[in-house]
């Protein structure tokens, strides 16, 4: 049997490995696992305030990212709600190289159907989708 674990943000690899060795020692005798990628490296999350919404030069690139993410959507009429995403991003390669990653996801009011067999975008979505972008791109490619 082959299970698919995702590593929380806030779950290290040794908690997660210390898990899989408690349910496999409780399934009884003969039950081993087999670690079939290897972990990432860990890395560090990209730390932002949440709550400071000052895009000045002197903030650290990452925060300067969100407050300039946060008051452009808030001055195109869009409402959003922060949240660690899940699952595995690309960002994680460029967070190994020091880059700072925050992401965004235009998709309001949508089934969460990622990589499912019938996943789906309605046009109306994806037309938002393309409207939040065309705001965000030149504030974010111009920061301070």
């Amino acid at each position: 049997m082959t299970v698919d674990v995702r590593n929380p943000s806030t779950s290290s690899k040794e908690s997660i490995l210390a898990m899989l060795d408690e349910w496999s020692s409780r399934a009884g005798t003969g039950v081993t696992y087999k670690v079939l990628d290897p972990f990432c490296p860990p890395l560090p999350c990209t730390q932002i305030d949440p709550l400071n919404r000052d895009p000045s030069a002197a903030a650290p690139l990452a925060q300067r990212m969100w407050a300039t993410l946060c008051n452009s959507l808030e001055s195109g009429g869009y409402s959003f709600k922060p949240q660690v995403f899940p699952a595995a991003t690309d960002g994680r390669h460029l967070r190994e190289k020091g880059v700072p990653i925050v992401g965004i996801s235009p998709l309001r009011n949508t089934p969460m159907l990622l990589h499912a067999h019938d996943e789906f975008l309605s046009v109306e979505r994806f037309l938002e989708g393309v409207r939040v972008y065309e705001l965000l791109i030149p504030s974010l490619a111009n920061l301070p």
